[in-house]
């Protein structure tokens, strides 16, 4: 897991990580206003699913941003 790949928080700007809850889950949070992403990736067992492990499947989540 590689948090310098992750966006900053799309609400205060501050600085994003993951938090890892096992070695194939966890998810993504501020660590200044403390957002995070609901979703927890959960691929048993480190099962790459599609190409991507739980965290790049988290990171692309978090750093999908509405265009303007």
């Amino acid at each position: 897991m590689d948090d310098k790949n992750l966006k900053t928080c799309p609400f205060c700007g501050g600085q994003a990580v993951f938090v890892p809850l096992s070695t194939c889950s966890g998810y993504i949070a501020c660590v200044d206003c403390n957002i995070a992403i609901k979703t927890v990736w959960d691929d048993r067992l480190n099962k790459v699913e599609n190409g991507k492990t739980w965290d790049e499947k988290a990171a692309k989540m978090w750093n999908r941003r509405c265009e303007k």
